[in-house]
């Protein structure tokens, strides 16, 4: 019943788990956005729309808290706990091209190739590898971007930390989901269709 109340027909929906035990509902076709109570299945509270920015909406979830990244107006909102008001959303002017929640941080990588931690609604730092930066990922807890050249770093230290060579390079690289994240750095390349596994810990990589 829930279901059919937050989409219908062919509408794909993207459900996230939040740390308190609300579930995040993005209506990727509507841009609705719901917040449904984990016990009884209710909505917590009136849905949130964003008209047309449905396909670009995505739900995060940290350690302690849940975040709505809008990609076609390049904020970050936190989702406000029960009985409490939202934070303003953090504007990323340079523009939001992947996401991923490490810790009680939401990394941003721009379209500029910077990388943003975001967290506590503002933007705390800004991460510069001064090379073209091709995606994101989180792998062993940490926040991992990846550049074109294959080489990936953790960028939650207090300086960028090189972890190893994926052998991967070019545009063309999918990295493992934030959702699945384990120990360990997933790369495929779309074109050659190989396959790249880091572990984080020793550096060594599997082909």
């Amino acid at each position: 019943q829930t279901a059919t109340e937050l989409a219908t027909g062919s509408e794909p929906i993207q459900t996230v788990r939040l740390p308190d035990g609300r579930v995040a509902i993005v209506n990727k076709t509507t841009g609705t956005v719901t917040i449904i109570d984990g016990s009884t299945m209710a909505p917590a509270g009136p849905p949130m729309t964003n008209p047309g920015g449905g396909g670009q909406l995505e739900a995060l979830a940290t350690d302690k808290s849940g975040y709505l990244v809008d990609k076609k107006t390049g904020t970050i909102t936190e989702l406000a706990a029960p009985g409490k008001t939202a934070a303003p959303a953090v504007p990323i002017p340079q523009g939001i091209l992947a996401t991923v929640p490490a810790g009680d941080s939401v990394w941003v990588l721009t379209k500029t190739g910077q990388v943003i931690e975001v967290a506590g609604g503002r933007a705390l730092r800004t991460v510069r590898l001064g090379t073209p930066v091709s995606g994101l990922t989180v792998a062993d807890g940490h926040p991992i971007a990846v550049t074109t050249a294959g080489r990936a770093y953790e960028v939650d230290a207090d300086r960028p930390h090189a972890i190893g060579d994926l052998g991967l390079t070019g545009p063309d690289i999918v990295l493992g989901s934030w959702r699945g994240a384990g120990r360990y750095v997933l790369a495929v390349d779309r074109r050659s269709a190989h396959v790249s596994v880091l572990d984080p810990r020793t550096g060594h990589d599997a082909r």
